[in-house]
C-alpha cells in the first residue's frame, strides 16, 4: 500500500494500519515503501511517510506464535543498538511478552516505536544514523534471498544476522563480550535460534555481494559497539565474514 501511495500521481496521502507485531514496531514506521524483486528484497521503492499510523494490540490476539516471536528480533534489535534500559527491561519481561501480557506488549511496542521514530526523525533518508537500524540485516536479507523469498521469516533471518554481526563485532575489536552474550541470551530465550537456516554457501555469498549497503564491492556491516550503541558503515574483511558465517550457520 505504501509503495502504491508513493508511486500513484507522484505520491498521495496514506495511513498505515499494521496488524502484526512486526509491522507495528518496524515496517509501518519510517516511510520506507518497497517491493521485492527476483534479485533481492526491497530493491524498488521510495521513502514516503504515512500521515498517520494506527496500531491496535487486539490484532495480536490471533497472530500465530511463530509470527509473534519473529517480531521479537526487531524489538531486540532496536533496544540493542539504541537503548540499554530497554535491553534491561526485555531481559526481565521477555516471558511476559511471550505470554502476550497486554501491559508488557504495550510497553514493548511503545518503546520500540519511540526509538525507531526518533532515529527516523533525525535521519529520514538514511544518510547517517538511521543505518544503525540495519543491524543484523546485511546477513538477514542475504539469508532470506538464499533460502528463497518467503521461505524464511524476516525476524528469524534477522536474528541469525544479528548473531553473525555480533560475532563480527567481537572479532574486529569493535564490540564487547557482554553485548554479544546479552544478545544471544535474548534471541535464544525468544526461540529465534532454534533452527539454523538451510541455505547453500554459494547462494548466501552471492546474496551478500548484492546487498544494497555494499559499496565498491566492499561488505559493510552495522556492528554492535556495546549495549545501546552501534556503528554503521563498517567495512569488514571478507575472509572474516566467511569464517564467521561458517561458524555461526554451520556452513
Amino acid at each position: 500500500a505504501g509503495f502504491a501511495a508513493a508511486t500513484w500521481m507522484r505520491g498521495i496521502r496514506y495511513v498505515q494500519m499494521p496488524t502484526t507485531l512486526l509491522a507495528m514496531v518496524d515496517s509501518s514506521i519510517g516511510g520506507k515503501t518497497a517491493i521485492n524483486l527476483p534479485a533481492g528484497k526491497n530493491l524498488a521503492g521510495a521513502v514516503h511517510q504515512p500521515v498517520a499510523i494506527f496500531s491496535d494490540l487486539e490484532y495480536l490476539e490471533t497472530l500465530a506464535d511463530a509470527e509473534f516471536r519473529s517480531a521479537l528480533a526487531e524489538i531486540t534489535k532496536v533496544a540493542l543498538v539504541a537503548d540499554r534500559s530497554f535491553v534491561d527491561w526485555l531481559s526481565v519481561n521477555l516471558v511476559a511478552l511471550l505470554e502476550r501480557d497486554k501491559p508488557a506488549m504495550l510497553e514493548a511496542v511503545r518503546r520500540a516505536v519511540a526509538i525507531k521514530a526518533g532515529v527516523v526523525s533525525r535521519d529520514p533518508h538514511e544518510t547517517g544514523e538511521r543505518a544503525i537500524l540495519n543491524y543484523g540485516h546485511t546477513v538477514g536479507h542475504a539469508l532470506e534471498r538464499a533460502a528463497g523469498l518467503g521461505r524464511l521469516r524476516h525476524g528469524e533471518a534477522v536474528a541469525w544476522g544479528m548473531e553473525v554481526a555480533g560475532r563480527l563485532s567481537l572479532s574486529s575489536g569493535a564490540g564487547t563480550p557482554e553485548a554479544v552474550r546479552t544478545q544471544h541470551a535474548l534471541l535464544q530465550r525468544a526461540g529465534l535460534l532454534a533452527n539454523r537456516p538451510e541455505v547453500k554457501r554459494a547462494d548466501l555469498w552471492q546474496a551478500l555481494r548484492h546487498d544494497k549497503k555494499s559499496q565498491a564491492g566492499a561488505l559493510r556491516f552495522v556492528l554492535l559497539r556495546e549495549i545501546g550503541r552501534a556503528d554503521y558503515g563498517c567495512e569488514v574483511d571478507p575472509n572474516l565474514v566467511w569464517d564467521t558465517l561458517a561458524k555461526v550457520l554451520s556452513l
